[in-house]
């Protein structure tokens, strides 16, 4: 991340904060993918950096997990007042494949192939039950609680796409031709 940053810096800026290589034991320290998912809460290295409506993530030690969270402010609660003004909201591997699985199938439905096109989200057993009962009943989204290659074949369209993503982010996607 230290030597992409500048590379992307004029269309993406990126700030990373304890990434003392050098120390293991504070690579990552309060602030890592974990800390922020277990603790539901900011890191304290991020508490004068990260600004209401401005978006951060951490990662784990070898970056193969990631959650995303940011603090309420702007548009987004115009509606409900001041009260939730910088109120720590954490995006998940739940919440991000929801989000997602909407998406793509909203852009399934508008480009006409919901009969053709079938879009499942596969869930591992440690995933949020109202993130699964939330994608069965308003994203109209079949969901399986198992990561496994049996899992892609309960699809009975044409062409199958599935997301699949851990409660604490890991991902994969899987495209299956399914008969």
């Amino acid at each position: 991340m230290k030597l992409l940053g500048p590379m992307i810096e004029s269309s993406l800026p990126i700030r990373l904060v304890c990434t003392d290589i050098e120390d293991a034991t504070s690579l990552n320290y309060n602030c890592g993918a974990d800390y922020v998912k277990t603790g539901q809460r900011l890191p304290p290295a991020m508490a004068d950096i990260l600004k209401p409506g401005q978006r951060a993530c951490s990662l784990d030690g070898d970056a193969d997990r990631v959650v995303f969270y940011y603090l309420s402010g702007g548009a987004e609660d115009a509606t409900r007042g001041s009260k939730t003004e910088g109120k720590f909201r954490l995006l998940d591997g739940d919440k991000i494949a929801t989000l997602a699985a909407g998406f793509i199938g909203d852009l399934v439905r508008q480009a006409g192939l919901a009969e053709k096109l079938k879009i499942g989200v596969v869930q591992t057993a440690y995933a949020n039950g109202s993130s699964t009962a939330y994608l069965k009943k308003a994203v109209s989204i079949a969901s399986v609680n198992e990561l496994s290659p049996s899992s892609l074949i309960s699809f009975d369209s044409v062409q199958s796409t599935g997301l699949a993503r851990q409660m604490c982010a890991h991902r994969c996607q899987a495209f299956a031709s399914c008969r």
